[in-house]
């Protein structure tokens, strides 16, 4: 994707003359021509859905426990 931006704004900026498309992975001097990784839509959407709920359990459960706390047990403590 980036790379056709790259040469879109070029072929509108330099002249037909000295224009020639820039390749910013070039298939024939790379062994691998395709990625290894690759994910599909199910997948995503199942990572997406336990990142979130370890992140909302990660900010619930201290909050639960310290609200089991009264406001005047933690406002009569000594801490010395």
């Amino acid at each position: 994707v980036i790379e056709n931006v790259i040469n879109l704004l070029l072929m509108v900026a330099v002249p037909d003359i000295y224009y020639r498309p820039i390749k910013l992975y070039d298939s024939s001097i790379y062994y691998q021509t395709g990625f290894l990784v690759k994910l599909n839509l199910p997948e995503l959407i199942g990572m997406f859905i336990i990142i979130f709920t370890i992140a909302v359990l990660a900010a619930v459960i201290p909050i639960l426990n310290k609200a089991r706390i009264k406001p005047n047990e933690i406002l009569g403590e000594d801490k010395r």
